[in-house]
Protein backbone atom coordinates (compact mmCIF):
# COMPACT_ATOMS: atom_id res chain seq x y z
CA UNK A 1 0.00 0.00 0.00
CA UNK A 2 1.95 2.55 -1.07
CA UNK A 3 2.43 5.97 0.77
CA UNK A 4 0.21 4.89 3.55
CA UNK A 5 1.88 4.06 7.11
CA UNK A 6 2.14 0.72 9.00
CA UNK A 7 4.00 -0.70 11.91
CA UNK A 8 6.13 -3.43 10.71
CA UNK A 9 4.37 -6.56 10.83
CA UNK A 10 3.74 -10.59 8.58
CA UNK A 11 2.47 -13.53 8.64
CA UNK A 12 4.13 -16.73 9.92
CA UNK A 13 6.02 -19.01 7.97
CA UNK A 14 5.66 -22.46 7.95
CA UNK A 15 9.10 -22.99 9.38
CA UNK A 16 8.20 -20.27 12.29
CA UNK A 17 7.77 -22.19 15.46
CA UNK A 18 5.58 -19.62 16.75
CA UNK A 19 3.90 -16.28 16.28
CA UNK A 20 6.55 -14.71 17.96
CA UNK A 21 9.12 -16.12 16.32
CA UNK A 22 7.13 -14.86 13.26
CA UNK A 23 7.48 -11.52 14.63
CA UNK A 24 10.55 -11.02 15.49
CA UNK A 25 12.01 -12.73 11.59
CA UNK A 26 9.04 -10.19 10.07
CA UNK A 27 10.74 -7.39 11.90
CA UNK A 28 14.00 -8.25 11.50
CA UNK A 29 13.56 -8.67 7.68
CA UNK A 30 11.42 -5.30 7.63
CA UNK A 31 12.92 -2.94 9.50
CA UNK A 32 16.76 -4.51 10.11
CA UNK A 33 15.60 -4.51 14.39
CA UNK A 34 16.19 -7.17 16.29
CA UNK A 35 13.58 -8.15 18.94
CA UNK A 36 15.09 -8.68 22.53
CA UNK A 37 11.43 -8.69 24.31
CA UNK A 38 7.77 -9.51 23.34
CA UNK A 39 4.91 -8.22 25.08
CA UNK A 40 2.06 -8.18 25.65
CA UNK A 41 -0.40 -8.14 23.18
CA UNK A 42 -1.89 -4.89 22.37
CA UNK A 43 -5.98 -5.93 22.00
CA UNK A 44 -6.88 -9.09 20.62
CA UNK A 45 -6.68 -10.36 17.16
CA UNK A 46 -8.11 -8.22 14.58
CA UNK A 47 -9.57 -10.67 11.58
CA UNK A 48 -9.78 -9.54 8.38
CA UNK A 49 -9.93 -10.49 4.54
CA UNK A 50 -6.95 -9.54 2.99
CA UNK A 51 -7.02 -8.08 -1.11
CA UNK A 52 -6.72 -11.81 -2.13
CA UNK A 53 -10.14 -12.75 -0.30
CA UNK A 54 -7.92 -15.32 2.46
CA UNK A 55 -9.33 -14.34 6.29
CA UNK A 56 -6.18 -13.70 8.47
CA UNK A 57 -6.30 -12.58 12.04
CA UNK A 58 -4.12 -10.15 13.45
CA UNK A 59 -2.29 -10.00 16.66
CA UNK A 60 0.04 -6.85 17.88
CA UNK A 61 2.59 -6.82 20.56
CA UNK A 62 4.57 -4.11 22.36
CA UNK A 63 8.06 -5.14 20.91
CA UNK A 64 11.51 -4.03 23.14
CA UNK A 65 13.96 -4.17 20.04
CA UNK A 66 18.25 -3.55 20.29
CA UNK A 67 17.22 0.22 19.54
CA UNK A 68 15.35 0.97 22.70
CA UNK A 69 18.55 -0.06 23.89
CA UNK A 70 20.48 2.33 21.67
CA UNK A 71 17.59 5.30 22.36
CA UNK A 72 20.65 7.83 23.37
CA UNK A 73 22.55 6.95 20.63
CA UNK A 74 22.09 8.86 17.22
CA UNK A 75 20.73 8.03 14.82
CA UNK A 76 19.14 4.90 15.48
CA UNK A 77 19.85 2.09 12.01
CA UNK A 78 16.51 1.04 10.81
CA UNK A 79 17.08 -0.93 7.53
CA UNK A 80 14.20 -0.86 5.70
CA UNK A 81 13.34 -3.88 3.30
CA UNK A 82 12.73 -1.33 -0.11
CA UNK A 83 10.46 -4.25 -1.46
CA UNK A 84 8.00 -3.31 1.38
CA UNK A 85 8.34 0.33 3.12
CA UNK A 86 9.70 3.33 1.52
CA UNK A 87 10.31 5.70 5.05
CA UNK A 88 10.02 5.29 7.97
CA UNK A 89 9.64 7.67 11.48
CA UNK A 90 9.88 7.01 15.23
CA UNK A 91 6.16 8.92 16.04
CA UNK A 92 4.71 10.26 19.50
CA UNK A 93 1.09 9.52 20.17
CA UNK A 94 0.45 13.03 20.05
CA UNK A 95 1.62 12.40 16.69
CA UNK A 96 -0.20 9.66 15.71
CA UNK A 97 -3.35 11.50 16.89
CA UNK A 98 -2.42 14.17 14.71
CA UNK A 99 -1.19 12.18 11.61
CA UNK A 100 1.88 14.33 11.21
CA UNK A 101 5.57 13.44 12.61
CA UNK A 102 7.60 17.01 11.20
CA UNK A 103 7.35 18.03 8.15
CA UNK A 104 6.21 14.02 7.24
CA UNK A 105 2.06 13.85 6.96
CA UNK A 106 0.94 10.26 8.21
CA UNK A 107 -1.77 9.01 6.31
CA UNK A 108 -2.04 4.90 8.18
CA UNK A 109 -3.27 1.69 5.84
CA UNK A 110 -6.43 1.46 8.13
CA UNK A 111 -8.39 3.20 10.66
CA UNK A 112 -7.68 -0.14 12.87
CA UNK A 113 -3.64 0.40 12.59
CA UNK A 114 -3.89 3.99 13.34
CA UNK A 115 -6.07 2.81 16.78
CA UNK A 116 -3.74 0.02 17.81
CA UNK A 117 -0.85 2.47 17.57
CA UNK A 118 -2.64 4.32 19.98
CA UNK A 119 -3.40 1.46 21.84
CA UNK A 120 -0.07 0.92 21.95
CA UNK A 121 1.31 3.83 23.47
CA UNK A 122 -1.91 3.34 26.66
CA UNK A 123 -0.88 -0.12 27.12
CA UNK A 124 3.14 1.26 27.59
CA UNK A 125 2.09 4.02 29.73
CA UNK A 126 -0.11 1.57 31.96
CA UNK A 127 3.48 -0.55 31.95
CA UNK A 128 5.40 2.17 33.16
CA UNK A 129 2.78 3.36 35.68
CA UNK A 130 3.28 -0.08 36.94
CA UNK A 131 7.17 -0.48 37.06
CA UNK A 132 7.17 3.30 39.34
CA UNK A 133 5.40 1.16 41.87
CA UNK A 134 7.59 -2.12 41.48
CA UNK A 135 6.16 -4.08 39.06
CA UNK A 136 8.32 -4.98 36.17
CA UNK A 137 8.31 -3.43 32.95
CA UNK A 138 10.53 -2.13 29.92
CA UNK A 139 8.81 -2.34 26.99
CA UNK A 140 8.94 0.17 24.57
CA UNK A 141 7.92 1.70 21.30
CA UNK A 142 8.86 3.81 18.56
Amino acid sequence: MPHLWEIPGGGCDEDDPTILHSLARELEEEAGLRAVSIGPLVGGGYVFATRSGKVVCKYNFLVTTDADAKANESPVKVRLDPNEHQNHVWAAAEEVRAGRVGEVDIKFTTAEQKQVILDAFQVRRTILRGSAAGVEGGIATG
